[in-house]
């Protein structure tokens, strides 16, 4: 337990969660949030993305494809997976095309139809999903959180194994984001209220580690 414990402190403090205090924009940014105060406005998605044509190699499953990463398997690849991010298997590098700072949504299964996934890292395609990207913006990891969840709350009840959540028709649906008085998706919003959830979920996590910790030097104490 303490060696899990270390562990994941070691981890949060190498991925710069040490300090979660939350800055004057980001409280500012979550009071708004709450009290509904933000101004919204639709934004038709295929004005947003486009659906990347990404071209695999001719491609044997059982060689080519791995359950887990490695140095030959390291490209993660979408398809119709319910959870893990959408990804169930990983590719090698020269068989797959990737790319990063892309969408995932999933347009076929029973369950995981309409599913949508941020994917910073490089990622690709094996089957029953598509990759979109930013055609007049560049996303961050946080707009890329927003605007996955964003998207599957609009389009994760529309369609379904009967009707495919296929990019010709999900490209005609809209979505609402934070605007600017101009009219323009307000960014500085989107990135600050995503900070602001990390830092709290990251702060929770923190405190469960005291007290997880706490619990186990009074057992090893008797």
């Amino acid at each position: 337990m303490e060696s899990r414990i270390r562990e994941l402190e070691a981890y949060l403090s190498e991925a710069g969660f040490d300090n979660c205090n939350l800055t004057d924009q980001e409280q500012e940014v979550l009071s708004l949030f709450e009290n509904n105060a933000i101004d919204w406005k639709v934004f038709k998605l295929s004005n947003l993305y486009d659906k990347l044509d990404l071209k695999n190699k001719q491609f044997d499953k059982r060689k080519d494809t791995n359950s887990s990463p490695n140095e030959v398997f390291s490209i993660p690849l979408v398809n119709a997976k319910h959870g893990d991010n959408g990804i169930m298997f990983y590719g090698r590098e020269d068989v797959f095309d990737s790319s990063e700072m892309t969408i995932d949504i999933v347009q076929n299964g029973a369950i995981a139809t309409g599913n949508v996934y941020a994917q910073p890292q490089r990622t690709g395609v094996l089957w029953d999903a598509y990759l979109i990207k930013a055609i007049n913006h560049c996303d961050t990891e946080n707009s890329l959180l927003f605007m996955a969840c964003v998207i599957q709350k609009t389009i994760k009840s529309i369609f379904s194994y009967e009707k495919k959540a296929t990019w010709s028709r999900v490209k005609h649906q809209s979505i609402p984001l934070p605007a600017t008085s101009s009219g323009e998706i307000d960014f500085g919003i989107i990135e600050a209220y995503i900070s602001a959830i990390k830092k709290k979920t990251i702060q929770s996590l923190k405190e469960f580690i005291a007290q997880e910790h706490q619990a186990y030097t009074s057992v090893v104490q008797k």
